[in-house]
């Protein structure tokens, strides 16, 4: 399980998945339309659950008291009951771990998408190209 040591570690790992994705995804195309490539990239497996074990813990926990979290998004709401959905089958596997233990396992898991919404997979990837871009317009120029 990776342990991440801060935030700004955390946002840079989910936008090098996301981008891994975007680039298969572009690779794989013959005709690019950029809106139906956010669309598509958020439908593509993630190495692993963006959420923070802490957060997932406290929505698992609400799932477990009968929360049916219909206030949060879709997107958010189908990722934790997916969490949850797993830490269940773990624990009946391991039922000696605890249930942070268990969390973590999973939040480390490949996902099955990225659950976010397109137009935020399209904030996270364009600010990423044009940082990417500015570093290497630098490195060219430092030669």
């Amino acid at each position: 399980m990776k342990n991440f040591g801060s935030k700004s570690e955390y946002h840079r790992e989910r936008t090098r998945d996301l981008l891994r994705a975007y680039f298969r995804y572009l690779e794989a195309c013959k005709h690019v339309s950029m809106p139906d490539v956010f669309k598509r990239v958020v439908e593509m497996p993630a190495a692993r659950f963006w959420v923070s074990a802490s957060r997932a813990a406290v929505v698992v926990a609400s799932i477990m008291r009968g929360d049916n979290l219909n206030y949060m998004r879709p997107n958010k709401r189908e990722m934790f009951f997916e969490i949850h959905r797993r830490v269940m089958v773990l624990r009946r596997t391991y039922s000696d771990w605890s249930m942070p233990r268990l969390i973590e396992a999973v939040i480390a898991q490949p996902a099955p998408k990225f659950y976010l919404a397109p137009g935020s997979a399209r904030v996270l990837i364009l600010k990423a190209r044009k940082q990417w871009l500015a570093e290497k317009s630098k490195k060219l120029r430092g030669c």
